[in-house]
């Protein structure tokens, strides 16, 4: 086997014991250049991308079927006996849960306290202190009855000068249009 510039020959499985099997597999990892690691993770990444966006592709409804029927994908548990597919792309949707952001549509599925939707180069989330009885409290409540702009007098009434202003320069959809991830 050729490696990363390191020249290795592997014994078959059956002749090795358990031992001799880690020390090949620290071998391999210690030759494994850094930047296939990187680019692995990548793909993984592009490949989640795929499962968020693209939910009516085949691979995503043979996977949510299995693997997360009763829920959606960034809030799926690893199970009981996963593929390595599977594996694989749930230890790493944490990294591209992490970069995603949600688009502000009618405001119904995004909650005011907790995912990232506000427009920050910092921050996206509210910072403030939650008020009793409003830790659930969806986006669509501090949009005015018609959901095409925001409620100004509420949303100033309830959060800090800075969360108010980054709330005020979030833009709402003008079509009743899902929230969204982006």
């Amino acid at each position: 086997m050729r490696t990363g510039g390191v020249q290795m020959t592997i014994p078959s499985v059956g002749s090795i014991g358990v031992h001799g099997k880690i020390y090949v597999c620290r071998r391999i990892m210690e030759a494994w250049p850094f930047e296939t690691f990187i680019v692995n993770i990548a793909m993984l990444g592009k490949q989640e991308w795929r499962l968020i966006s693209l939910l009516d592709s085949l691979v995503s409804q043979i996977l949510k079927a299995c693997y997360f029927p009763d829920t959606e994908f960034l809030k799926a548990s690893e199970g009981n006996n996963p593929s390595f597919i599977w594996h694989s792309l749930y230890t790493t949707k944490g990294m591209l849960a992490a970069g995603l952001k949600l688009q502000v549509g009618t405001g119904t599925n995004i909650k005011v306290y907790r995912p990232s939707w506000l427009i920050d180069d910092e921050n996206f989330f509210v910072r403030i202190e939650l008020l009793p009885g409003f830790e659930t409290m969806p986006v669509s409540e501090l949009m005015t009855t018609d959901g095409g702009s925001w409620d100004r007098d509420f949303v100033e009434g309830l959060l800090a000068p800075r969360d108010e202003t980054k709330v005020l320069r979030v833009p709402i959809a003008t079509h009743n249009l899902p929230d969204s991830v982006v």
